[in-house]
């Protein structure tokens, strides 16, 4: 739930954990052709990529878009899938915009009983009374797929995080945000939870966009990667406004360490 960051800056992030011993899937509730995903994951490291071909016949659509029940069913799929570790890479998509649109829904007594502003719009309350009902499943699924977790007894990361904010083309203007502020400088919702069992290390650091988790992910992992090093002392020192800077020599180098790092060639560059 951001502004636009730069793509590059997690690449090779599925390679990562599988050179670690981890088997890597990505998972994602729609068309594998989408922005090309289909060709793109295997180069970035996944060993399987599961569509929405592969939510049927079993999973199910809450709204427009494939259930995070029916996702969160696959990602336990994959778990119990092996013994070795798994890094698992999950695209929501019942959150999805949208939101402006009547919907069919599986709960609508839910989606009635939401509780919403005094004096807003029509359309500003059908856009938030979709969002929060799904919101609500996606806290329920992420609750769910943490007492997995923790009932497996192994060790664990479990990382929740929203890439940009959702369209709410009516209700922003109408209610705007806390701190007065404007959509795009919102820092993005996120939550790691490190563990074992019900043992948790929650993390509490300040990050200012999504192409930085990959790395703190790989650094509370224990894992030694030069490229993922850089970007998070990169992204750290860039700050939550990396938007205003994206042509300092600090910020163009981190692109370049990306792209290096995506051919394979990042090590061979270093002294």
């Amino acid at each position: 739930m951001t502004a636009r960051a730069p793509q590059v800056a997690g690449e090779g992030a599925g390679r990562t954990w599988r050179e670690a011993g981890y088997r890597t899937v990505a998972i994602h509730g729609h068309q594998g052709s989408f922005y090309n995903r289909a060709s793109v994951y295997k180069p970035l490291g996944f060993q399987k990529f599961l569509t929405s071909r592969d939510f049927r016949p079993d999973g199910h659509k809450d709204g427009l878009w494939y259930s995070d029940q029916s996702m969160t069913d696959l990602l336990v799929g994959e778990l119990e899938a092996g013994e070795a570790p798994l890094f698992a890479f999950a695209i929501s998509m019942q959150n999805h915009g949208p939101y402006n649109q009547a919907r069919t829904l599986r709960h609508p007594d839910a989606w009635e009983a939401l509780t919403l502003p005094d004096g807003i719009s029509a359309e500003s309350a059908i856009e938030l009374r979709n969002l929060l009902y799904h919101l609500g499943s996606a806290d329920t699924q992420f609750a769910r797929l943490l007492g997995v977790l923790q009932r497996r007894e192994r060790p664990y990361m479990l990382l929740f995080f929203g890439d940009h904010l959702p369209g709410l083309k009516s209700t922003y203007p109408e209610l705007g945000f806390v701190d007065g502020k404007s959509p795009r400088t919102q820092k993005p919702s996120w939550v790691l939870i490190r563990g074992q069992g019900t043992t948790t290390w929650p993390a509490d650091r300040d990050i200012g966009f999504p192409w930085q988790l990959p790395a703190e992910l790989v650094w509370e992992a224990g894992i030694d990667n030069a490229y993922f090093d850089f970007s998070r002392r990169a992204g750290a020192a860039l700050g939550p406004d990396y938007a205003k800077k994206p042509g300092s020599p600090l910020a163009k180098g981190l692109t370049a360490a990306a792209r290096a790092n995506l051919k394979g060639e990042l090590e061979a560059r270093l002294p």
